[in-house]
């Protein structure tokens, strides 16, 4: 029987096949939500230390996780990239199961290299004006240079 990997060889191995970038671990503070025309339109306040320092992560979820910000507002990840949320067990975590209180590990994952094409970003970046976010699509590695 094959034994069970520690969370953090999870994410170690998470990160290291899908060339991700881990964006805070921590808790949901406080999840707002509102329904609106068929979209759940939320945002999700995540509280973490790094370096014995205090770091926040706040995402911009319409149905999906859109944007995620850091503590000075900066986008640290944006759509097509992807945005993924895993409890402290490694479970993959659904917009409609995020509660407060709960421990998260958020990471970012490079889209696939067609969606980063100007032609296929237009797609998203007229969804993003949609709701209220005027944008230009910045790479994840490029938001970690």
């Amino acid at each position: 029987m094959k034994e069970e990997l520690a969370i953090e060889e999870k994410v170690d191995e998470i990160l290291k096949v899908t060339d991700g970038y881990k964006l805070i671990e921590g808790k949901v503070a406080k999840v707002k939500t509102i329904t609106e025309k068929g979209f759940d339109f939320s945002q999700v306040l995540i509280d973490g230390i790094e370096d014995s320092k205090e770091k926040k992560l706040i995402i911009d979820v319409k149905n999906e996780n859109m944007i995620a910000w850091d503590q000075n507002k900066k986008p640290v990840a944006m759509i097509p990239d992807l945005i993924c949320i895993l409890d402290k067990n490694g479970n993959p975590i659904t917009n409609a199961d995020i509660k407060e209180e709960l421990e998260v590990i958020v990471f970012g994952i490079k889209s696939d290299k067609k969606w980063r094409r100007p032609i296929a970003y237009n797609i998203f970046k007229e969804n993003l004006r949609r709701f209220g976010f005027d944008l230009t699509y910045i790479p994840i590695e490029k938001l970690y240079e």
